[in-house]
């Protein structure tokens, strides 16, 4: 069956990201709206990648909880019970290259008609009619380091529909879904999550990584709360079935 493609502008609103608060009360709608079809009171799986968690959302499921690391790297004689949920808030973008491995580790821990709840990060921000101001500025800071300039910029960290049906063989994607919301970025509060991203554009620089890394990401928010450009949080929510034989 084809994939159901939404494309949504996200909430209304244009919301300012002033406090880390209004990050996680963003990123948490985001969250909602993926597992909005969920099954209550059945036994849930969830990946961990970070600090957001499912049990506020979910908390009328059984929520168990595991992370990438031991899904790629299960303890030897580890369970292997099954589950009718798994949910995975923003994981799957960071575990390439291993990321067939890892979506292959959680369709073996479905149960037949259980059902899989991705979301990750289709873009981390970028700016209307500039796509390419991160990269351009990173091989700028690069070039000032005496350093080649990189081409991956964060295509190679996201999933359209195609890859996602080749990786989830087996399973039948219900429902993919891309949203965006228009954002101001008044304060700095954004920047700890979004500098996990700076290791995709200084993979080579060692030890000089932390200044690297703070003086990129202070020229990027210059750029992005210039006003020029108008900053969007995108988001992409996947939800799979494993169906039943």
């Amino acid at each position: 069956m084809s994939a159901v493609v939404q494309r949504s502008g996200g909430p209304c609103a244009l919301h300012s990201l002033a406090t880390a608060e209004d990050v996680m009360s963003l990123r948490s709608a985001f969250h909602a709206r993926l597992v909005s079809d969920h099954a209550a009171a059945v036994a849930t799986l969830e990946v961990r990648s970070g600090t957001e968690t499912a049990g506020e959302i979910l908390r009328d499921s059984i929520v168990e909880s595991t992370t990438p690391d031991e899904l790629l790297n299960p303890a030897p004689g580890a369970p292997g019970r099954t589950y009718e949920q798994i949910v995975w808030f923003n994981g799957l973008n960071w575990v390439r290259p291993r990321h067939a491995a890892a979506l292959a580790a959680l369709r073996r821990r479905l149960k037949e008609g259980g059902r899989l709840f991705i979301s990750y990060a289709a873009h981390f921000f970028f700016v209307d009619d500039c796509p390419n101001t991160e990269l351009t500025l990173a091989n700028e800071i690069r070039a000032a380091e005496g350093l080649e300039p990189v081409s991956q910029d964060f295509g190679e960290l996201r999933f359209g529909v195609e890859e996602l049906r080749r990786l989830l063989f087996g399973l039948r994607i219900v429902r993919f879904e891309h949203i965006e919301a228009d954002v101001v970025l008044a304060t700095d509060a954004f920047r700890e999550w979004h500098s996990g991203s700076v290791k995709c554009l200084f993979p080579d620089t060692g030890g000089h990584l932390p200044r690297l890394a703070d003086h990129y990401m202070a020229r990027l928010y210059d750029v992005y709360r210039g006003g020029k450009y108008r900053p969007r949080l995108c988001t992409t929510l996947v939800c799979a079935e494993l169906p039943h034989t």
